[in-house]
């Protein structure tokens, strides 16, 4: 089911589905909720708003979602996924990094993919890797080979040592039950 959302003269074809996905809850260590931006900081999000002076309202319209999802994202209740959260850095003139709390030994191989608001089949028609063997990797099921690295590390902007470097990490994480 379909709506239309007026506000502003602007209006924006919105389905239902729109507004439940934009607002999944935030769950386990560092927001981890399954397609969401993992470290998402809500102060991080209201800090930068404010900065613009920009209300929840205008920065929902720009967004494509609505004022109660912004809300819900700066109350720390939800999180928006990797493609919400490009458009938001990108009106708000910051990176998707900057909106998380995660440091560097806490970043794992879908983080560097969510920071460059990629879901995995936009990755993988970036790579032409599969959607299933990126989603081995990132669930370090697979051990990507130097070649999968080095295309990975390069759809993503990334050095190939970098995102080597976090999936070893997040490999001995998921060993130990870390994860």
């Amino acid at each position: 089911m379909y709506r239309i959302l007026w506000k502003a003269g602007l209006s924006m074809l919105l389905s239902r589905e729109d507004d439940k996905m934009a607002s999944r809850p935030i769950t386990g260590r560092h927001g981890m909720a399954r397609g969401r931006l993992r470290g998402f900081d809500p102060a991080r999000l209201r800090t930068a708003r404010a900065a613009l002076g920009m209300t929840q309202e205008q920065l929902a319209i720009r967004t494509g979602v609505t004022r109660s999802v912004i809300t819900s994202w700066e109350a720390g209740k939800n999180a928006p996924d990797p493609r919400r959260a490009k458009v938001l850095a990108e009106l708000l003139g910051t990176t998707i990094a900057d909106l998380t709390v995660l440091e560097e030994p806490d970043v794992r191989p879908a983080d560097y993919r969510a920071w460059r608001g990629l879901t995995r089949e936009g990755l993988s028609d970036l790579t032409g890797i599969g959607v299933n063997p990126l989603a081995e990797i990132e669930r370090y099921a697979r051990h990507p080979s130097s070649d999968l690295v080095k295309r990975i590390a390069e759809a993503l902007s990334i050095d190939p040592a970098m995102y080597a470097a976090a999936w070893d990490r997040g490999r001995h994480a998921a060993e130990a039950g870390e994860l």
